[in-house]
């Protein structure tokens, strides 16, 4: 949100959020042990908790954020989990090393949770989120707030229910518009109990 270099600004103005890392915080409603520091080295098992805490507040649609070295982390606990995991073999008699991790396995719902990579999010930082409420709605949103249009352009129109009037600095001076500042979308956190946040967590 003050990083004027893209892609958050575009060199002279920031343009970006106060996004997720910002948002999830004690102080904004997420619970304590949602919001952990100096987390060390990743295990399944811290994983699994912060899913499960988020689960018992109800989070539905659960995701997880990476940076790409915690997804080497991801790949390597995946490998040291040892007996599902087996090293294919081509046609030609070739061998294919390596692999993806693309969920998680909910340890309460069983059900997919999907990881996906940001390279804009610094590396040792988990960010745990919900799609949805229990009652559906979502837990995050970016609305589009209501426009509105220079004055000179739409003299006393209303833009969704708003009016936008300039005043002239005095009886004879003309209307002067140096700039028009317009708003168009912000992000919405609407529960903060259904996200969680990581930091200083080391590779394995």
């Amino acid at each position: 949100s003050t990083a004027i270099t893209p892609p958050w600004g575009d060199g002279t103005n920031a343009l970006g959020f106060a996004g997720l890392l910002e948002l999830i915080t004690t102080a904004n409603g997420t619970p304590a042990d949602q919001v952990q520091t100096g987390a060390g080295p990743l295990t399944i098992s811290l994983i699994d908790n912060m899913l499960r805490r988020i689960w018992e507040f109800g989070g539905r649609g659960p995701y997880i954020l990476v940076n790409s070295l915690e997804m080497l982390s991801m790949i390597h606990l995946l490998e040291a989990a040892g007996s599902i995991v087996r090293i294919p073999a081509m046609a030609d008699g070739s061998g294919v090393l390596g692999a993806y991790v693309k969920n998680v396995v909910h340890p309460i719902t069983g059900e997919p949770v999907p990881v996906m990579v940001d390279r804009y999010l610094a590396p040792g930082t988990i960010i745990f989120g919900s799609k949805m409420l229990p009652d559906g709605s979502p837990a995050a949103e970016v609305p589009v707030l209501p426009q509105t249009t220079d004055i000179a352009l739409a003299p006393g129109a209303q833009i969704q229910g708003y009016v936008a009037t300039p005043l002239a600095p005095t009886v004879t001076a003309p209307d002067v518009w140096p700039f028009f500042v317009k708003v168009y979308e912000t992000l919405a956190m609407k529960a903060a109990t259904v996200f969680g946040k990581i930091s200083g967590v080391t590779p394995v």
